[in-house]
């Protein structure tokens, strides 16, 4: 069996070489995978669609929309650091990085209810206090300032729990609310949100799995030979579900 993790865009080539010959057949499994069976049944070819995609009930390969949905994403650290972007039709036509000082320099641990606790006559911590403030009112402004969230199909973020909720009690509220149905979390676990790490992230969100069990039923495509767009080691635990330190 050959395996390819490649771009939606590149499977939607593939699969109209794929169905300009007649006597296949396409088919929705019940783990939401789409196949590619013969006149008799049998299974040439299974398809994990992109995460952009799935719990969509595509009958034929012919409603497969061109390009993949708009899309908004997030990426939040609770460091003080916050990746944006926002994708078009599968590109990347906003992005911003935003950083603020919120942690402290020599410990690195993030300045969320320090001051509710202890050291609230030290500058540094009144400072980083401020700026953990400003932080989430810089990504609010962003998000405002592009005026992209209504035209986005699905919203796919990154956070902890405590991050992603003080996200919705900043003074400049995002353009979306918590109950969100857009919302979505990235199953990554993603180090401090780079420009990289945002193209990253909209490869995985992008990448199919094709899985070619006859190749000798299927037409070839030099470019199935992609590289694998997200190493190996990425994935993370569901469960993650730690919080903020403090200093």
């Amino acid at each position: 069996m050959e395996h390819y993790p490649i771009p939606y865009a590149i499977c939607r080539v593939w699969l109209e070489e794929v169905f300009a010959s007649t006597g296949l057949h396409w088919q929705i499994s019940p783990l939401g995978e789409w196949q590619i069976t013969d006149a008799s049944g049998m299974l040439l070819a299974t398809i994990t669609p992109p995460l952009l995609f799935q719990n969509q009930n595509i009958l034929h390969w012919e409603h497969l929309p061109t390009h993949p949905p708009n899309t908004l994403i997030l990426l939040l650290e609770a460091g003080g650091t916050a990746g944006l972007a926002y994708l078009e039709e599968g590109a990347m036509v906003q992005h911003k990085i935003i950083r603020r000082y919120t942690v402290r320099k020599k410990q690195g641990k993030a300045q969320l209810n320090h001051l509710k606790t202890r050291g609230k006559s030290k500058a540094g911590s009144r400072v980083r206090l401020a700026e953990t403030i400003l932080f989430f009112e810089d990504i609010n402004q962003k998000l405002l300032e592009w005026e992209v969230a209504p035209q986005a199909s699905q919203i796919w973020y990154s956070a902890t729990p405590p991050v992603w909720h003080r996200l919705f009690q900043a003074k400049a509220a995002p353009p979306f609310t918590v109950q969100d149905p857009r919302l979505h979390k990235i199953p990554l676990d993603l180090p401090t949100p780079t420009l990289e790490v945002l193209g990253q992230v909209s490869d995985f969100l992008l990448q199919t799995k094709l899985q070619i069990h006859r190749p000798q039923h299927l037409p070839t495509l030099s470019l199935l030979h992609t590289p694998a767009l997200v190493q190996p080691g990425f994935q993370f635990d569901d469960s993650d579900t730690e919080g903020f330190d403090a200093d």
